[in-house]
């Protein structure tokens, strides 16, 4: 799979709100694109260092472990890791850790020996940047990770350079862990030697917790996504890790909050709290250099959203329980005995958290899969939950704490066979763009019983490039009896359409009339005769139509789908209007 790595919006969100923009250093050439071509706002030494390191053709590196001060382009003082690791390097191969809200804004890159760092206790992403004329097969055997649980190695081909890109994603791990990645051998330019990677010991992630407490009681916790009473109260704030509450005050005063300090604590005092604060307290600089993370605080007031069953013939309703904050997606199973709620993560402004509610017993679990892109697709199968997120594909069955994660060559995927058993995405190759920004692409079926890819139609579909964080994608449907695959292709003129058939048994495509709409799409039908408006507004007036045409109302919510008795799953929420949807691109 040959794909275009820009810039993530996630990485330039946390830098505005850590009060950083990526800078680029006079002289650097136009990015291409890769982890090497990520700029970092550069301290004045730092800058220097690093060009005359870059001069050099690279840089020996130092393994300090320590906190270092170093002096801003504005005069201050910031302390920092130190170590001699590049803030920037352009030289290839390289390695580099970018986590700009937690290493004190500032990527560190090696070329040469063992960068030794901190790093928060949260998942880290490790790039490998190789030269084009490296074997990315030999690299990725000879890659070495100690030290850690399960990591994951995404392998990608930069289509404008050639190079290719490692990343090393390290899982979750305790503080005082040491987790080391390293790569030897002949993948430099023209097969030259290459020793090069980084140490790092892990260390409690910096956060601010958030307590509470009513007419002067015991301070209590607030649980991310929970809902407090609206009564007059206290917030407690604390910090975890080492963050450095002074660096929060001006971002609590800004919001409103009359803020106290003291005894290492901060306290505000709300007499009338409103129903939804936001409060974001991400970027806070920590004592050993690292920045706070998941220290996205926001508080719910007053009554919390209700999973309920509504039967419309009677209008009763039957509460299931609390529904999780922020639910802006459902999935219903195809049986009708089991839904997924897709919320965004309370704690983050950009990621999303799956549960499973299950109709029969009321149950409502995780499913432990967690999503940075807003461009997933979620399926039901018989007896699982299927979200296709790029190249990874979770599968969660009823009973695990965790999803399982299977890995394919595709992406894009959109559709999934009548047998619930093909998955339907693309794989395509941007060094071929046209000056309509398409460029050709494959179809991918994704086997879900085998783990195994299957390649149709090389080259012969065209997708359009984004040149944005959205990924191409294309719009697929399988036949009814699963034998063909119906591919609507972007034409030259941007809007335009046109529509082919793939014969699945064959591989061979054939250009076809655009299919007729069906009736009436905006109903969905439900057992009995009744079905629902899909809404416009997530938690828009809920309608229901009855086998004899006649419309009912039933209030503000969002309709879930249909339990097999007939009866509707609503998620009814009060505070509605603060509905929190995942940043989209």
């Amino acid at each position: 799979m040959r794909q275009k790595r820009a810039v993530p919006a996630l990485l330039v969100l946390l830098l505005i709100l850590a009060g950083c923009m990526p800078s680029v250093q006079p002289g650097t050439p136009e990015p291409s694109e890769t982890a090497a071509d990520r700029q970092s706002p550069a301290e004045a030494g730092g800058a220097a260092a690093a060009d005359a390191s870059d001069s050099q053709g690279g840089s020996s590196v130092g393994e300090s472990q320590g906190v270092t001060t170093t002096r801003d382009q504005q005069g201050g003082t910031r302390s920092g890791p130190e170590g001699d690791c590049l803030i920037w390097a352009r030289s290839l191969p390289q390695a580099s850790l970018v986590q700009p809200w937690l290493v004190s804004g500032h990527p560190r890159y090696v070329a040469s020996g063992t960068c030794r760092l901190r790093v928060h206790s949260d998942e880290v992403t490790i790039d490998l940047v190789l030269p084009p004329s490296a074997d990315p097969a030999a690299a990725e055997a000879a890659l070495q990770i100690t030290g850690t649980g399960e990591p994951w190695v995404d392998v990608q081909t930069n289509p404008y350079s050639g190079e290719h890109v490692f990343l090393v994603h390290i899982p979750a791990g305790e503080p005082g862990e040491r987790v080391s990645v390293r790569l030897s051998g002949p993948f430099g330019p023209d097969g030259e030697p290459v020793d090069l990677g980084f140490d790092l010991e892990r260390v409690t992630t910096p956060g601010i917790a958030l307590d509470y407490r009513l007419d002067g009681g015991e301070w209590m916790p607030v649980e991310p996504g929970s809902t407090l009473p609206r009564l007059p109260m206290d917030l407690r704030f604390r910090s975890v890790g080492g963050a450095d509450l002074a660096l929060a005050v001006h971002r609590l005063t800004a919001r409103g909050l009359e803020v106290e300090r003291q005894a290492g604590e901060l306290t505000a005092r709300l007499e009338a709290p409103p129903p939804h604060l936001v409060l974001d307290l991400n970027g806070v600089e920590a004592d050993h250099g690292l920045m706070t993370s998941r220290s996205l605080l926001e508080v719910f007031t007053g009554e919390e959203p209700q999973l309920i069953l509504l039967d419309p013939a009677t209008g009763q309703e039957q509460t299931l329980g609390s529904a999780p904050a922020n639910v802006y997606r459902t999935l219903a199973a195809p049986s009708g005995d089991r839904v997924a709620l897709m919320a965004t993560d309370p704690t983050s402004l950009i990621e999303t958290e799956i549960w499973v509610l299950d109709l029969r017993s009321g149950e409502l679990q995780r499913t432990g899969i967690s999503l940075t892109s807003w461009q997933y697709q979620a399926f039901w199968r018989p007896d699982e939950l299927v979200v296709a997120d790029g190249h990874r594909i979770h599968r969660w069955r009823a009973g695990t704490e965790q999803a399982a994660v299977q890995r394919s060559g595709g992406s894009g995927f959109t559709a999934l066979s009548p047998d619930r058993r093909m998955l339907a995405g693309i794989s395509y190759d941007m060094r071929e763009e046209d000056e309509h920004m398409l460029a050709p692409a494959s179809i991918v079926l994704h086997d879900l019983q085998t783990g195994a890819d299957r390649l149709l139609a090389e080259g012969q579909i065209r997708v359009r490039i984004p040149h944005s964080e959205s990924a191409p994608r294309l719009a697929l449907s399988f036949t009814p009896d699963g034998a063909g695959l119906l591919i609507r292709e972007p034409t030259p003129e941007f809007g335009g359409w046109r529509y082919l058939m793939l014969d699945i048994a064959t591989g061979t495509l054939e250009e076809v009339p655009e299919p007729q709409t069906e009736t009436e799409p905006e109903w969905v039908p439900g057992p009995g005769g009744f079905a629902y408006r899909t809404q416009a507004d997530v938690y828009d007036d809920v309608v229901v139509r009855a086998a004899d045409g006649a419309e009912n109302h039933f209030g503000s919510g969002h309709a879930a789908g249909w339990a097999p008795d007939g009866r509707l799953l609503l998620i009814r929420w009060a505070n509605s209007e603060w509905l929190r949807c995942p940043a989209g691109p």
